[in-house]
């Protein structure tokens, strides 16, 4: 593009009073272009759309309830297992787990969007933001520690399990390390996202446009 192209472009931009999303002047946030999660697309979330310095809660609030996910497919991963090697209902493990999954497919979605939505549109009070984050730590600490049918808990190891007992004491380690990471990312997010969405803006600092 030629030296005239791009300052008239420039000027048509100053013109219509619009901003690239980091400008720190103008933020936009595209509500109407759901990208969120890949290919189902039902919310908006862009990272690039928040400034730059208040984007680390919202990641942290992401990767809380992603670690989560990963790591009910990995519970799920060892409930087949545990299916495959011992007689009785364990194949029953392999509903609840899916069940799980689910469960926590639908939470990652709340969270993901409620915490992108309380810092965008500075929310002071995210209190749908503050349940399903605190579920997310809450459950992860359960997870972490309590056996229950098909959680492996830390204090499940040694327990009596089928099949080799080395898969049945690296897998839970395996897992709480996982419950472990969501929860302290969780509550750095709750922190973050509280001070990030409590920030005072400038009058006609963020919009929406189509």
């Amino acid at each position: 593009m030629s030296i005239t192209g791009s300052v008239a472009k420039f000027a048509v931009r100053n013109a219509m009073g619009t901003n690239t999303p980091n400008s720190g002047k103008k933020q936009q946030f595209n509500w109407n272009n759901y990208n969120f999660p890949p290919i189902i697309r039902i919310i908006h979330f862009d990272l690039t759309e928040l400034p730059d310095g208040e984007r680390l809660g919202v990641r942290c609030a992401f990767w809380s309830v992603n670690i989560m996910v990963i790591t009910a497919v990995i519970n799920f991963i060892m409930c087949i297992a545990a299916a495959a090697v011992a007689k009785g209902d364990y194949w029953k493990w392999l509903i609840l787990s899916l069940i799980n999954i689910i469960i926590f497919v639908m939470l990652h979605l709340f969270v993901t969007n409620f915490s992108y939505r309380a810092v965008a549109l500075r929310n002071s009070t995210p209190i749908l933001y503050y349940i399903g984050q605190a579920l997310v730590c809450v459950l992860g600490f359960v997870y972490f520690l309590l056996p229950y049918i098909f959680f492996h808990g830390l204090i499940s190891i040694g327990g009596k399990r089928p099949g080799n007992k080395t898969f049945w004491v690296v897998c839970p380690i395996i897992e709480a390390i996982c419950w472990l990471g969501s929860i302290v990312l969780g509550v750095i997010a709750f922190i973050l996202v509280t001070r990030d969405a409590r920030k005072d803006s400038e009058p006609g600092a963020f919009e929406s446009y189509a």
